[in-house]
């Protein structure tokens, strides 16, 4: 008989605030540690995106200075804002700073940078950008949801500018074995 796991992650939280809350902010702590998820920005993110202000208003004590300037962004998207370059900018200022450093947020940046390259008809940037930040997050943040998408995006890269080979090369690093999320396994074996 097949076990099925419960579903955790991002919705489950947003979803526990809609039945459990408002609560305060270290409720929400205590909500993140029973979860054992690794980052406030997916939650807060999960809170944009599912409609849940208050408790994102809530949790933005929880966010870094480059987290809130990531969500900073990813809200600007959401409102349909299409002239993100300069955005990305800022962002990237603060998690290069060095009192505000994070070497995996300026991964991610690198890559939200690289794909808006590639939207505006760049495609030497857009390759560096993505390149840079795959690499980035394999250093630091191996098999998250960040480096998971950067190599998705890569590959999706080198399928637009007509390089399967490199594509299925990029694919080929997405192990069953390393950790990377069961979605980006599956995406991946479609795509190669």
């Amino acid at each position: 008989m097949t076990n099925i796991e419960a579903p955790t992650g991002p919705g489950v939280f947003v979803s526990r605030w809609r039945t459990e809350g408002p609560v305060d902010a270290e409720v929400l702590n205590q909500w993140k540690t029973e979860l054992d998820w690794p980052s406030w920005l997916s939650l807060a993110e999960a809170a944009l995106l599912m409609d849940a202000p208050e408790l994102l208003e809530t949790m933005t004590v929880h966010l870094s200075e480059g987290e809130r300037a990531v969500l900073g962004l990813v809200r600007r998207r959401w409102l349909g804002d299409t002239h993100l370059s300069e955005a990305i900018e800022a962002a990237l200022a603060v998690v290069r700073d060095p009192e505000t450093r994070d070497l995996a947020l300026e991964g991610r940046l690198r890559m939200e940078r690289g794909l808006v390259r590639f939207e505006a008809g760049d495609s030497e940037g857009a390759e560096e950008d993505l390149t840079w930040a795959e690499t980035r997050l394999k250093s630091v943040a191996k098999a998250s949801r960040d480096h998971d998408l950067s190599l998705l995006n890569k590959a999706a890269y080198h399928m637009a500018q007509g390089e399967a080979l490199m594509a299925l090369q990029v694919y080929g690093d997405i192990s069953r074995k390393a950790g990377h999320a069961h979605e980006t396994i599956a995406i991946s074996r479609l795509g190669a």
